[in-house]
């Protein structure tokens, strides 16, 4: 094999790693998220396992130290990592064993409030809920200024109807703590069944006062809206919400609520649930209500980005250019359509489901080019991604003057 060939077939590898990495999708989580995710639980798994072997080896237990100070700070993660829901669910495999541990350090340590707390949560997952209250009063008993110790006793009452009690204990909780967007949605969610829709807007958009992670909440926010029949509103925390997948019953259950708008042939209501679509990977779903979306409303650049890079999830990159070129006429300054466009004309040369692209590398390099400008934070990687196109338009034309190619 000529060293031409092999430079283009190397350049060609390189760039697959990259290709779409950089791309900004829509609404939806990167496949290296899911598998994180997956590795993530495994291993907190193995820590537990290893935990508990721990302590059965353990002939000298310290409450305060050992068992109930590591169990506090595990479940401390694992109750806050909400976008691994499993990984929480996957101890209470293990809680009818930690009870059983935390009971017998209560024993020697009747006031440790982290006891009780742990012991709280332990109960909570195998629906205890009378133990779990009596244990979370007791942990805020000997802490009075442990917010979660409120926030999981108002979790409590919340799933029993207790209403009141649940807004009182959420109140104490923000009292004794930070502000948390969490028991914002909780406290939404109990105006909103009270029928109280005035009080429950104000503690959904206390969200939006957050420092960080408000992003996070706006699927929640975007769904108040939706009850209230404000498309509008829904569809402008929709589109910025990070949505991630669930399962396909999941699926049914967004999108039931859009149902008579869709009838209606409201926008918004079609733009909502080709992101929702879109978010699940059902892209051809996706595609069929966003273009439904783009004939009720052609003067947002969002529409014509958002059927471009759906196109390229279905591998038509002829309509997916011709989309894409539309949303650049209307947002020249767009990181994304600019990358996407830059990439595909610059290796559509090397790629038989792109044969249908003319290959413009000056054009790619431009592209890449005012890509970099619009976002210097990727300059590094889009350096490396133009200087391989224009290595691989100079092989072209050697390779095309001595008749290889």
């Amino acid at each position: 094999m000529s060293k031409v060939k092999t430079k283009t077939i190397v350049a060609i590898f390189l760039v697959l790693s990259f290709l779409f990495s950089c791309s900004k999708n829509i609404t939806t989580t990167p496949l290296s998220i899911e598998q994180d995710r997956i590795k993530k639980i495994e291993k907190q798994k193995k820590i537990l396992a290893e935990f508990l072997e721990k302590q059965k080896l353990s002939s000298k237990l310290d409450p305060e130290e050992t068992l109930v100070k590591e169990a506090y700070e595990f479940y401390k993660k694992a109750e806050q990592s909400t976008e691994y829901p499993e990984a929480f669910h996957d101890l209470g495999t293990a809680n009818l064993k930690s009870i059983e541990f935390l009971e017998k350090a209560i024993a020697i340590s009747p006031y440790y409030h982290a006891a009780y707390y742990v012991l709280g949560l332990c109960y909570s997952e195998v629906e205890n809920y009378n133990k779990a209250e009596e244990c979370f009063l007791k942990s805020i008993k000997y802490k009075p200024k442990h917010q979660d110790g409120y926030t999981n006793l108002a979790n409590i009452y919340k799933k029993q109807n207790r209403l009141d009690e649940a807004l009182n204990f959420y109140d104490k909780s923000l009292k004794a703590g930070l502000p948390d967007g969490s028991i914002f949605i909780n406290i939404g969610e109990i105006y909103l069944k009270k029928g109280d829709l005035e009080k429950a807007e104000t503690f959904y958009l206390k969200i939006l006062n957050l420092d960080k992670g408000k992003e996070f909440y706006f699927d929640d926010i975007a769904s108040f809206y939706l009850k209230k029949g404000n498309l509008k509103e829904s569809w402008k925390y929709l589109k910025e919400s990070f949505i991630i997948w669930f399962e396909d019953e999941d699926l049914w259950e967004k999108i039931e609520p859009y149902k008579q708008y869709l009838s209606e042939d409201n926008f918004y209501a079609h733009v909502s649930v080709g992101c929702i679509y879109y978010s699940f990977q059902k892209y051809k779903e996706a595609i069929e209500h966003f273009e439904k979306a783009l004939k009720l409303n052609k003067s947002e650049f969002d529409q014509y980005y958002r059927l471009g890079m759906s196109y390229i999830k279905i591998v038509k990159y002829k309509k997916a250019v011709s989309y894409l070129e539309e949303a650049l006429k209307r947002n020249p300054n767009h990181y994304g359509t600019n990358l996407q466009l830059g990439i595909i004309y610059g290796f559509s040369n090397f790629f038989a489901n792109w044969s249908d692209i003319n290959t413009d590398y000056k054009r790619s390099v431009e592209l890449l080019e005012k890509a970099k400008q619009i976002n210097p934070g990727n300059n590094s990687q889009l350096q490396v991604c133009t200087i391989m196109i224009w290595e691989l338009f100079t092989v072209f034309q050697i390779s095309s003057l001595i008749g290889l190619i």
